[in-house]
């Protein structure tokens, strides 16, 4: 009974609970070259180690290598990168409302958040309003709340264009074998033998 209820630690910042199954580690992309590859999160006090690998072991289930090829670390740092920004994004939020503040700018630097085109502005009390719409991707979801998460998107939406189309060729089984392609036109190989 007492592995029910939790204890203080999941009151700890940075605490990621414990998944009811061993999550696969991700063999393509360590926090290491992550953090060379991405240097805007290289500082491991508002990006900690734990928070990078679990992010990156949710993307190394998310992009799979076998659709992504050489895109496949790239595609795992897209993902990782739009989930860390999301949660320093929620970070910083959660300090300044602790901290009394009810509006204005974060306090603290979110890599990746979209940039819009200035809609309207005014002088007197300062406002100054965006539109994001001309940069958001059309069924993207919560994909388009980060820069990350739009390439990531645009991406996914590239590598599954198409689908493979086998053709199968023959003459009265002097030669046979298969061609794949992604598209219509472009040969990605050639089997000769059994189809």
């Amino acid at each position: 009974m007492s592995d029910i209820i939790p204890d203080d630690s999941i009151m700890q910042p940075g605490y990621l609970p414990r998944t009811p199954f061993d999550a696969p580690h991700n063999p393509y992309c360590s926090v290491l070259r992550f953090r060379e590859d991405r240097p805007v999160f290289a500082d491991e006090t508002d990006f900690p180690n734990q928070s990078v690998q679990f992010f990156l072991d949710i993307a190394g289930i998310m992009v799979n290598p076998r659709y992504w090829g050489t895109f496949t670390v790239f595609g795992q740092q897209l993902v990782a990168a739009h989930f860390l920004a999301l949660q320093r994004y929620a970070m910083l939020q959660m300090e300044r409302g602790a901290a009394g503040g009810g509006g204005g700018a974060l306090g603290g630097v979110v890599p990746g958040m979209p940039i819009g085109m200035m809609q309207s502005k005014s002088v007197s009390k300062v406002s100054v309003s965006y539109d994001y719409s001309h940069s958001m991707i059309e069924g993207g979801g919560p994909w388009n709340l980060t820069t990350f998460g739009q390439q990531y998107l645009w991406l996914a939406q590239l590598v599954g264009t198409g689908g493979i189309e086998m053709l199968s060729i023959g003459y009265a089984g002097s030669l046979t074998g298969r061609v794949n392609s992604w598209a219509h036109g472009v040969m990605t190989g050639y089997y000769y033998g059994g189809i």
